[in-house]
């Protein structure tokens, strides 16, 4: 970003830029991240999904963990005091800032804690037992590999822990580099 460039915050009001500067992080997951910021006139430093993106980070907001998606490592983190932050690249002299600062309510984020606005319940019935199949044992490489798996994805909230007796088999083989 050219020095003269200026960033508006979500509100319209220009964030004045002073040029870009290369840093190197420790985000303590066993890696260096090295990233060229854009340096503004903020009192509160923003990371954009540009660098999340491009270094294969994942957050986990439930659970504060910032994820190395490359290695599975992760990284505790703590809430910020104070409120959210917006920034926007759409200049006041934008033909779109009119119309989205006209329908802003559009574009904010909806809570999570928000109950749907329907009473619709989204279920599948089913109407007799499962078809049976005897378990079969798996080889304890693949065994060790698939609970590390699982675990890994269960922390990233991305699976849960299920009662049903509905399941299906699981196949997978190792790829030609050796791993799985």
């Amino acid at each position: 970003v050219a020095q003269d460039n200026t960033l508006y915050a979500e509100n319209g009001s220009a964030i004045k830029c002073y040029g870009t500067e290369k840093i190197n992080l420790d985000l303590w997951l066993r890696r260096k991240f090295s990233w060229c910021f854009i340096v503004a006139d903020i009192s509160h430093p923003i990371i954009g999904n540009d660098f999340l993106e491009k270094l294969e980070l994942l957050i986990d907001i439930k659970n504060r963990r910032l994820i190395d998606s490359l290695a599975f490592f992760s990284a505790k983190g703590v809430k910020a005091p104070g409120n959210a932050l917006g920034l926007t690249l759409i200049s006041n002299q934008s033909p779109f800032h009119t119309i989205l600062s006209k329908f802003r309510k559009l574009f904010t984020p909806m809570s999570a804690d928000v109950d749907a606005p329907h009473n619709v319940e989204h279920c599948i019935e089913t109407k007799s037992p499962p078809v049976f199949s005897k378990a079969r044992r798996l080889n304890p490489d693949k065994l060790k590999f698939l609970k590390q798996e699982f675990q890994t994805l269960m922390e990233q909230g991305i699976i849960r822990q299920s009662q049903s007796a509905f399941a299906s088999p699981i196949h997978f083989v190792k790829k030609p580099n050796g791993n799985w």
